[in-house]
């Protein structure tokens, strides 16, 4: 299933993440797979390095806040 959500991310989030993107590197998303999945992975994925924790967190907090994933995540009976 895909779930689709608006304004999952506050502004100040928003304004943490956007000032924090020019200062990361990226890498060639296949270094991440595993086995054959590295010829089919194309994307370019983010080093979050040192920031990678607090990015996470706020993340984490963001989706923990949208009511819809909290809905969306419990099992059906």
């Amino acid at each position: 299933m895909i779930l689709v959500a608006d304004s999952v991310l506050n502004d100040r989030d928003l304004t943490f993440m956007r000032e924090l993107n020019p200062q990361l590197e990226d890498n060639a998303g296949a270094e991440s797979a595993v086995g054959d999945l590295r010829s089919v992975k194309h994307n370019r994925q983010l080093k979050l390095g040192a920031h990678v924790n607090e990015v996470r967190d706020r993340v984490r907090a963001a989706l923990n806040r949208h009511g819809y994933f909290s809905y969306a995540l419990i099992p059906k009976p």
